[in-house]
């Protein structure tokens, strides 16, 4: 049994740097320049680069990097730092923690960085497990992170050098301490926070779902953490009048990104961009607004019903609220390919019920479930340098999906399957809570 065991653990281990070095290899040759922000094909570790890297050094040494202007225009930003993109609007608590890799230079930070993910990766796979309680050993660990390592959101969250592993650890994490640690369930949330796209419904669903201490906890913790790094480092723009038109004018140059203008974009997975996609235009932002926060309250009421219907028995009841917050927080508003790496709780249990399944029906509900979550994870069709290589070796399927019906549908294809993912998991929600109270 212990040789069996040394192999399974050898086997997992050695499937796993074999997909690390494939990974890291691209990364390494596709890095892109310092020299050359703009490089038509060579776009690893952008993210960390326009996110993590600069930011923060100009944050210390005074300079605004949530300036979108460009240095013709006076911004001093990029005038001085060779970002490829603005700065979006994360929290100003990101610069504190980006710290210790900005004061590196570029390439050490960004070997640093993927390591840290790379680690990351690995205990976001045993927290699941955990959370699932699965058995947790070294071949299972290994196992789950090798999927997560090789699906399309965790290959780009490394590829790109984004945040999105870290917020998605934090988002799970507050979201499972909320009862039994509110404590670190609001320090968690605080880290959420970072990105707001994370940390905003997550605060939002922990107040509908009644956990008021950890909410409040963590969006305390966040506004005190970030009005002292602002004050400290940005003080111009403790100015509301010009906060107010920098944020303005740093979110219209954003929207205009192609990967995140909902028109172009084809990397998106939030409900939104599906919308917006459909009915050919950019909704006003009070339709967005309504939209994002009709999934929370929905999804609220699920929640707080399970949590009511549960009597506190149950980390089935726990499992399926987290399912549920995590998608609601992927679909409700805007969230790249990377931030998908949030829906594999709901993944996981799906794939968990499946096994203990006993019903030929159950079974396959539990199956359509798994496979629409999967979707995003294996649709690499809409990927630049996947595409590159389609109209390389296959110029007919090139063209063929280059049309844009075919194109428009290849799009959204990950949200419109992540939303009937959640249409499911609501009625298993309240046909769970509504049999419990009977």
């Amino acid at each position: 049994m212990g040789q069996r065991k040394r192999l399974s653990n050898a086997a997992a281990a050695l499937l796993f740097i074999a997909a690390l070095v494939s990974v890291g290899s691209r990364c390494w040759l596709e890095q892109r320049p310092a020299e050359n922000p703009h490089h038509p094909t060579r776009s690893a570790f952008c993210d960390f680069q326009d996110v993590v890297y600069y930011p923060a050094r100009a944050a210390f040494a005074g300079i605004n990097p949530y300036d979108p202007r460009p240095a013709e225009e006076g911004g001093q930003y990029f005038a001085r730092y060779p970002a490829g993109n603005s700065f979006p609007l994360y929290a100003p608590a990101i610069f504190v923690a980006s710290l210790p890799l900005a004061v590196l230079d570029l390439t050490a930070a960004e070997i640093l960085y993927w390591i840290f993910n790379v680690g990351l990766l690995a205990f976001y796979g045993y927290v699941l497990l955990r959370i699932c309680e699965q058995r947790v050993t070294t071949s299972s660990v290994m196992a789950l992170a090798t999927v997560l390592l090789v699906c399309r959101p965790g290959n780009a969250n490394l590829y790109f050098g984004n945040v999105a592993l870290p917020m998605a650890l934090a988002t799970v994490g507050s979201w499972w301490l909320a009862e039994r640690r509110p404590w670190i369930s609001g320090l968690l949330l605080a880290v959420a926070c970072i990105k707001p796209t994370f940390g905003g419904p997550l605060f939002v669903l922990l107040l509908l779902r009644g956990s008021y201490r950890a909410a409040l906890t963590g969006f305390g913790i966040a506004v005190i953490a970030n009005v002292a790094v602002v004050a400290a480092l940005l003080p111009q723009l403790m100015d509301p009048n010009h906060l107010l038109e920098m944020l303005a004018a740093n979110q219209t140059v954003t929207e205009l990104n192609e990967g995140v203008d909902p028109l172009v974009s084809a990397s998106r997975v939030d409900f939104l961009m599906v919308i917006e996609r459909l009915v050919g235009q950019h909704l006003q932002n009070v339709l967005r607004y309504a939209l994002t926060f009709a999934l929370l309250i929905v999804a609220g009421l699920a929640v707080r019903r399970l949590k009511r219907s549960a009597n506190g028995d149950g980390s089935g009841t726990e499992l399926n609220s987290l399912a549920i917050a995590s998608l609601t927080i992927t679909l409700c508003i805007y969230h790249n390919i990377y931030d998908a790496l949030l829906i594999a709780p709901a993944a996981l249990a799906a794939f968990v019920n499946l096994s203990k399944s006993q019903s030929d029906r159950r079974r396959g509900g539990e199956w359509l479930l798994l496979a629409l979550l999967l979707v995003p994870a294996v649709n690499y069709f809409t990927s630049a340098k996947f595409l590159t290589f389609v109209a390389e070796t296959m110029p007919p399927l090139a063209t063929s999906v280059q049309q844009p019906a075919v194109w428009t549908m290849l799009c959204i294809l990950n949200g419109a399957c992540l939303m009937i993912a959640w249409i499911i998991l609501l009625i298993r929600c309240f046909h769970a809570s509504k049999a419990a109270t009977v």
